[in-house]
């Protein structure tokens, strides 16, 4: 019996033998690969680009490059300001700003940290408000000079505005990276976290004449949520509807 046993594991040792050199490249291959699997693999996965899911956003309207909804604005860029969940002015492209004694003059000092989209650094020059009875002066690419001829308490709040630079190429979470149009019309653009380490979603925005063309695209699975619908009347028999 022990002899018989010999003669079968020498016989799996030959078999075996035979086997590998038969199929030598296939066998290290597949070695090769499961220890890439097992070392490098784990190395590796941080640098490898985030598969993301994308959401598909209808908004109502006919707008034009010039004129996208704040919604979206806010998205791509900030203003010189930000405003927090208590709804007061906090840092955005400006870190500090000062206001005179007599409420009248507004400076504000850009954050040179910021850059634009585009990798440009962000200069006074760059920022446009389009203010009445307002003058604005731009006395370095830091600074940037609000004249009021009266007070006007609000204005923190205003120029938290988002503005950008040529385009739509802001300093905000999400970068344009596809716009369509039709004539001068936009209708659709795509939207990609500025952080590829990110965990936020790609975001597309389809843009719909109507209410109703909206409320079809959302029934159809073209787009999964509709921004600022009026008359949801059509939808809320539409299970999982919020």
């Amino acid at each position: 019996p022990t002899f018989s046993k010999v003669k079968r594991i020498r016989f799996t040792i030959r078999f075996l033998g035979a086997l590998i050199g038969k199929h030598y490249l296939a066998v290290s291959l597949g070695i090769g690969v499961s220890l890439f699997l097992f070392n490098g693999l784990p190395a590796l996965w941080p640098h490898l680009p985030k598969l993301r899911s994308t959401w598909t956003i209808g908004v109502v309207g006919r707008f034009t490059q010039g004129d996208i909804p704040l919604s979206v604005q806010n998205k791509i860029s900030i203003g010189l300001t930000t405003l927090g969940q208590d709804n007061l002015p906090h840092p955005g492209l400006a870190k500090t700003w000062e206001i005179s004694e007599d409420g009248k003059t507004y400076t504000f000092l850009i954050d040179k940290s910021l850059v634009w989209h585009d990798g440009d650094q962000i200069a006074s020059q760059d920022i446009k408000y389009n203010f009445r009875d307002v003058n604005i002066e731009y006395p370095d690419t830091e600074k940037i000079v609000f004249k009021l001829k009266e007070p006007f308490s609000p204005l923190l709040s205003s120029v938290s505005r988002p503005v950008f630079s040529k385009g739509l190429i802001g300093v905000g979470p999400y970068k344009l990276t596809k716009l369509k149009k039709a004539g001068q019309f936009i209708d659709s653009l795509f939207l990609e976290p500025t952080d590829k380490n990110s965990n936020l979603p790609n975001l597309k925005y389809v843009f719909s004449v109507s209410e109703s063309q909206a409320a079809l695209g959302f029934k159809l699975g073209l787009i999964k949520a509709i921004e600022e619908i009026q008359d949801i009347s059509q939808l809320t028999k539409w299970p999982n509807v919020k």
